[in-house]
């Protein structure tokens, strides 16, 4: 069977084929950087006119139609349990569901479980799932069997590489009925629903009987077996992805409407910024899945068109690798020197140098907008402007008077944002005597010769991550895999077990926050900055579900009034 082809499953003709034309491209890495400027949506428009966010899609809307969104590049995989990229979280969002999710204020919602309980302990859940969700490709209800196939895929190592961790502390999955199944956890976990919910969790529902065709199985990684809103008909190499909508899909408006409202959506892919934004102006396209700061003001002043800004999770930071020698000693190693690049960073100036795009939080990963953000002063301790004499003091208290002399600091410009805040960073890391030159590589060598390894020094960012805890058990505590400070502290480990197995909301509140504030005074992260991020689209392009992660995709909601081109 050629990549691609779809044949007839249980006699049931698909609606839909895929045309195999290969896949592939760069994209952005999934620890990449989006925005957040710690406060609210900002709608700007070129005709004069604010959308209110108001719109609901009935009444005015009009019904199919076909909207062509911009994206800045490729997914590299379409298998919806493999590729780490932000365009690979958004391909997959919009052709799978999950049992829940977030809307584009991360509010925890339904998906296709419609509600679900737990117990006193918190340790076990039943989801029950929505009657009549369909498999858009092969016609089939999805069912609690095809849940459970799909927890015991990604717990099986050698099929899905490192999708057991999405499932989270699952010691069991029971049936119950068609449409109830039952988790049952290895621990308390007060947040498990959000976990479902988080960038780049594999947890995308498959049918039982793909699971276990070997031959459909294999086809995964070509082939649309989900059951979103929108099923992929065609795609080509890094160019073109072209969806339709499912027309069984389970969710309507509040007044019964059918969604999605448009009939096709397809993705045009542009790596070129300026091209990109010019297609959009030109009516090429008819809104972008991410703008840069830099084209912002292009799309703003545009007449007819919607700049919109949002804060989001993800930042950017300098990780001060514990165990990173240098003449022979493990300069970071010591809090005293951490604390020293904290009062030394002037984070204004940071802030001023990625032209404003950014919001001083603490150099911990929560964000702003995460519902159970320490909202304690940023500059505790540490203020907000440098506070050089202080640096200098504790440089000498840890055995570097005459100053510090560091090998270079690596960086992958991915972002235009991040030059600037490097070289301005590097200049007042020299003005307390702290001394390196700074290197650019690209994002394939930054990732490969030094990501979380422990011989350099560098610059790194994250996406934003929708559940607030997930950075904190990945890369801060001190047996997290992705621990690159090599940061261990015994009070932020007792702070995470508390909250991690939290049984009653006011208990996670009270050590979550707590964990934040250890890790802001004691961490190896530098924090430059929690970015913004930015998007927009013509304004006959209405109910524009914009998430505060660009590896988010809510693009089934938005209709086209009656104005829009025809295509």
């Amino acid at each position: 069977m050629p990549p691609g082809h779809m044949p007839e499953v249980d006699g049931v003709e698909r609606r839909n084929y895929l045309k195999w034309l290969g896949l592939g491209g760069v994209t952005t890495l999934a620890g990449c950087a989006s925005g957040n400027d710690g406060g609210g949506e900002t709608t700007e428009s070129g005709s004069g006119d604010t959308e209110s966010g108001d719109d609901t899609g009935s009444g005015t809307n009009k019904m199919g139609g076909h909207l062509r969104v911009g994206s800045s590049n490729a997914p590299q995989q379409l298998h919806p349990m493999k590729g780490i990229t932000a365009s690979d979280y958004a391909v997959r969002e919009t052709m799978y569901s999950r049992l829940a999710n977030v809307d584009e204020n991360l509010e925890l919602v339904p998906e296709l479980a419609k509600e679900w309980e737990t117990n006193d302990a918190v340790d076990q859940y039943t989801f029950i799932l929505n009657e009549g969700a369909k498999f858009a490709t092969i016609d089939q209800e999805v069912l609690a069997e095809d849940v459970k196939a799909t927890v015991e895929l990604m717990q099986s190592e050698d099929r899905v590489s490192s999708a057991a961790r999405d499932v989270g502390p699952v010691e069991s999955v029971e049936i119950e009925d068609d449409y109830r199944i039952r988790f049952d956890l290895e621990h308390s976990d007060i947040v498990y629903p959000r976990r479902m919910a988080e960038t780049g969790s594999t947890f995308n529902i498959l049918p039982k009987n793909v699971i276990e065709d070997e031959e459909m199985y294999s086809n995964l990684s070509d082939t649309d077996y989900g059951s979103g809103p929108m099923t992929l008909t065609e795609f080509s190499e890094g160019s073109e992805y072209v969806f339709e909508a499912h027309d069984g899909y389970f969710k309507t408006d509040s007044d019964g409407n059918q969604l999605p409202y448009v009939d096709k959506m397809t993705w045009k892919v542009n790596t070129d910024a300026v091209s990109r934004v010019n297609a959009a102006v030109d009516g090429r396209t008819d809104a972008l899945q991410f703008l840069g700061k830099t084209n912002y003001s292009r799309i703003k002043n545009t007449d007819g068109m919607t700049a919109i800004s949002k804060p989001s999770p993800s930042f950017q930071l300098i990780v001060l690798n514990e165990n990173m020698t240098h003449n022979g000693e493990k300069p970071f190693s010591k809090l005293k020197v951490r604390k020293a690049f904290k009062h030394a960073m002037d984070r204004e100036e940071i802030k001023s140098a990625a032209n404003d795009a950014t919001v001083i939080a603490h150099h911990d990963p929560v964000s702003p907008v995460h519902p159970t953000y320490a909202d304690f002063d940023p500059g505790l301790e540490f203020g907000t402007t440098a506070q050089p004499d202080e640096a200098k003091r504790l440089l000498e208290e840890a055995g570097y008077p005459d100053g510090l002399d560091l090998p270079e600091l690596i960086y992958s410009p991915n972002d235009p944002l991040t030059p600037p805040m490097i070289q301005v960073f590097q200049e007042q890391m020299n003005k307390v005597g702290i001394n390196f030159e700074i290197q650019q590589v690209t994002e394939d060598t930054w990732l490969s010769d030094y990501w979380n390894g422990d011989s350099d020094w560098y610059w790194s960012e994250w996406s934003s991550r929708i559940e607030e805890t997930t950075v904190h058990r990945l890369a801060v505590r001190s047996d997290g895999p992705w621990n690159s400070g090599r940061y261990a502290n015994d009070d932020f480990d007792e702070a995470y077990d508390t909250y991690s197995r939290a049984t009653g909301q006011e208990t996670f509140d009270e050590a979550f926050k707590r964990a934040q504030k250890i890790f802001h005074k004691t961490g190896a992260w530098l924090v430059l900055g929690h970015t913004k991020e930015y998007t927009g689209h013509h304004n006959y392009v209405k109910n524009i579900g914009f998430p505060a992660s660009e590896s988010r995709s809510y693009h089934w909601d938005d209709y086209l009034t009656s104005d829009a081109p025809e295509k």
